[in-house]
């Protein structure tokens, strides 16, 4: 008989799931809640129902992400000044870039940047045309070709 998951059976169970749902990371959810990385790993994969997954609203959820999102940027933050005071100016420059990294992913979640359009380019060639770049392009080809057969050898 297989044993019983111990975060299923534990009675804080809903407020793991909800922090996993949150956007939280495994490994955090499993240090604040006491438990094995393994075992909450596990949990998510296996045991993490869609009933649970439903009952957390998506702006809810959202939000979470973000809130998480600023915590980590506020101890980067932190991270930053104390390299900058210890004139640890690769680590400063680090902690910058994954401050931009995490900005640039709130802003994506609020919806504040947009995707770029994309652009398309159709071009009509009349029959002429179209045959001589047909005909250039063969003529290099067969060129490359030559060149090959001529260092192999």
């Amino acid at each position: 008989m297989p044993r019983a998951c111990r975060v299923c059976t534990d009675r804080r169970r809903d407020e793991v799931d909800a922090a996993l749902l949150s956007g939280a990371s495994v490994a955090s959810v499993a240090r604040d809640f006491d438990f094995p990385d393994t075992n909450m790993r596990r949990h998510k994969e296996l045991h993490l129902t869609s009933a649970a997954s439903a009952s957390v609203s998506r702006p809810a959820a959202l939000m979470s992400s973000i809130d998480f999102l600023q915590a980590r940027d506020e101890d980067l933050a932190s991270v930053q000044r104390m390299a900058i005071t210890r004139g640890h100016t690769q680590a400063a420059v680090a902690a910058l870039s994954q401050r931009i990294k995490i900005g640039l992913e709130i802003a994506n979640l609020r919806g504040e940047i947009l995707p770029k359009p994309r652009s398309a380019f159709f071009a009509t060639l009349d029959k002429e045309t179209a045959a001589r770049i047909a005909n250039s392009y063969l003529k290099h080809e067969a060129l490359s070709h030559a060149i090959i057969d001529v260092r192999q050898k």
